[in-house]
């Protein structure tokens, strides 16, 4: 049995090769998405650490390159850096305020003062 298909402590099995997959596929759109809905995951089962290393990662992908050359969509990267503040805040952990800041300015970028 490869890693991916070993079944996990609890029976569960580790599947991240779709995390791996968009990586290698360029398609950062998924892979973030993914990562903010795995950290949503891994507060709500209490993981803390768990939830804040995949909020991060979803901010490391929005440097990735992609397929198709472009960057993330500017409502992308505010929802990515959202999940961060909100992560960070949840583990209390230092930095939530900035980075909400970060996701306010690209709401800003995005919304003007509507």
């Amino acid at each position: 049995m490869s890693g991916a298909d070993r079944p996990a402590q609890g029976g569960r099995r580790r599947d991240r090769s779709g995390r791996r997959g968009a990586r290698r596929d360029g398609d950062i759109d998924t892979l973030n998405a993914g990562l903010r809905w795995q950290s949503t995951a891994y507060f709500n089962a209490g993981r803390l650490p768990e939830g804040v290393a995949a909020a991060s990662a979803a901010v490391a992908s929005l440097s990735l390159p992609r397929r198709s050359g472009k960057p993330l969509s500017p409502r992308d990267t505010m929802l990515t850096h959202q999940a961060y503040a909100d992560a960070l805040g949840q583990a209390d952990a230092p930095g939530a305020v900035a980075a909400a800041r970060v996701a306010l300015a690209a709401a800003h970028a995005i919304y003007g003062d509507k």
